[in-house]
């Protein structure tokens, strides 16, 4: 990961490389995927259960479109 990255990060919509996707922290997604047409299509796809009582918090991270 390289600085200008990270202080270019709101130009790239592709990819969420921190935190709150910008450098800023602005964590606005500006994909159009999901929409109020598109979103009872939703659903579960996957889970893991996790063996601790207290969960489990993460930010997840895309970077050249792998999560």
């Amino acid at each position: 990961m390289t600085n200008a990255a990270l202080v270019g990060a709101d130009a790239d919509s592709a990819n969420w490389i921190s935190h709150g996707r910008t450098y800023s922290e602005q964590r606005y997604s500006p994909l159009d995927a999901v929409n109020r047409d598109t979103v009872g299509d939703l659903g579960l796809t996957w889970f893991a259960d996790m063996d601790t009582a207290r969960g489990q918090e993460a930010t997840p991270l895309v970077i050249d479109g792998k999560l």
